[in-house]
Order: structure tokens, then sequence, then C-alpha cells
């Protein structure tokens, strides 16, 4: 999309996948190298993060699903999402092998 002269990424996505990379790949599993928060990050910040769970729900005929339960406010965990989402739409940078063309 383009937008006052400059392009920008409109990208779907499916919530309940992200939930999974974030909250199962990255905070549970530490899976990947490629996601960090600093040391002293706040208790305000953990506890965002820690705000959603998978839960179990009975469904009408008594089938079992799998749902994602929000337990507090969860924004900086959107936040933390969202990022793991343009991390995956953006295109991968590949430096020059001249950097005089760059100038």
């Amino acid at each position: 999309v383009e937008h006052l002269g400059r392009k920008l990424i409109l990208a779907q996505y499916d919530d309940n996948v992200f939930k999974e990379r974030l909250y199962i790949n990255k905070i549970k599993e530490r899976a990947g190298a490629d996601w960090w928060l600093p040391r002293n990050v706040g208790r305000d910040y953990i506890s965002q993060l820690t705000n959603e769970r998978l839960t179990e729900r009975r469904m009408k005929f008594g089938q079992r699903e799998l749902v994602w339960e929000r337990v507090g406010a969860n924004h900086l965990g959107d936040c933390e999402k969202l990022i793991l989402v343009l991390l995956e739409h953006l295109p991968e940078q590949q430096p020059s092998s001249d950097p005089a063309s760059e100038k």
C-alpha cells in the first residue's frame, strides 16, 4: 500500500499462529535465537507477557478444542507478537557487495 509517497507493508496474519510462536516457541521453549528481552525488564512487562494461556474447552457435542484465554492485560504481549509478524513480512536485507554503490 502506498501512503504519502511511501510504501507500507499491509499484512494479514493468523493471531493464533503468532500467539503460539510467541508464548510457546519463544517464551516457554526458548526456541530460536531471534527474540530477546533485556534482563531488567519490569514486572508489568513480564506480567503482560504471561497473561494469555492456552486452555482446553469443551464444545457443544463433547469435542475439545484449545483456545487462548486472556487472564489480564496483555497489550505488551500483543506488541511482542506484532514484532514477530513484522519480522516475517519484512523483506530480507542483503548487504551490498559494493559499499560505494550505496552512495
